[in-house]
């Protein structure tokens, strides 16, 4: 009998560049209200990029840690980051350059690197990031300082 030898299959997001950009709550409206659109802040970085993939950032993929951590925002903005366990009470609402809704409240589970054994969520898209959001179906006790990053991978 001849052994076979296992066959790994890679990654298939192709990407030129990464941009971690981070959902805050720390917004006018009340970080624990439910159902209120978490629109991200306007970043130029993505606009005409074409987006080749999404993933989450877990704790334990940014601090070694599970749980809350503090996190050191890229515009030197501490915050709370959230447990693997609270992404279930988020979505993700993606809209494009033109203003056409893409993706309609999509779990944020779906996007955790953790569940997918570390792949990367493969789309295909041009986003307007500034309008943009995540809403919150479920869990209290968010604070101001509470973040969830989210990588968004792209190329030219």
């Amino acid at each position: 009998m001849k052994a076979t030898k296992p066959i790994y299959y890679p990654d298939p997001v192709i990407y030129d560049k990464e941009r971690l950009i981070f959902a805050r709550f720390d917004g006018s409206q009340n970080p624990s209200a439910f159902n209120v659109p978490i629109y991200f802040a306007n970043d130029d970085v993505l606009a005409n990029k074409v987006i080749t993939g999404i993933s989450v950032k877990s704790p334990t993929s940014i601090r070694g840690q599970v749980g809350s951590t503090p996190i050191l925002t890229d515009i030197g903005f501490i915050g709370d980051n959230l447990a693997n366990v609270s992404l279930v009470y988020f979505t993700l609402t993606l809209v494009g350059r033109n203003g056409d809704t893409i993706l309609s409240d999509c779990p944020l589970m779906e996007f955790n690197n953790l569940v997918d054994n570390g792949k990367i969520r493969k789309v295909s898209m041009m986003i307007n990031l500034s309008k943009s959001y995540i809403r919150n179906f479920g869990l209290a006790g968010l604070s101001k300082t509470s973040v969830i990053p989210i990588s968004f991978f792209y190329k030219n």
